[in-house]
């Protein structure tokens, strides 16, 4: 009767972790399932101080500023908090939605 139970107890533990991992796989691949998609890169010249957050608003629209975001600090090496200085040159995605 015992090893009824931990069968259950192991089972239930299984499916929990797998259940994670295929929620962990759709979330970070979710741009493919939403038909968000970049299709060419643009550079840009800063004149004024400014965050990605700023050119995001200036350079997207709600559905794709996190693509855009995440997608424009991959490609220039930048973290969320930085600040863009003055006089700097970006490249900034294209983004398509379908």
């Amino acid at each position: 009767m015992i090893k009824i139970n931990i069968k259950k107890i192991f089972l239930c533990i299984l499916i929990i972790i797998v259940t994670f991992l295929v929620i962990a796989a759709v979330y970070s691949n979710r741009y493919k399932f939403s038909g968000i998609n970049t299709i060419k890169y643009r550079s840009i010249s800063v004149n004024n101080e400014t965050s990605i957050g700023e050119l995001a608003n200036r350079f997207s629209d709600n559905i794709t500023k996190a693509k855009f975001v995440s997608e424009t600090e991959r490609i220039n090496n930048l973290g969320s908090s930085d600040y863009i200085p003055i006089n700097s040159i970006l490249i900034i995605p294209i983004i398509e939605y379908e």
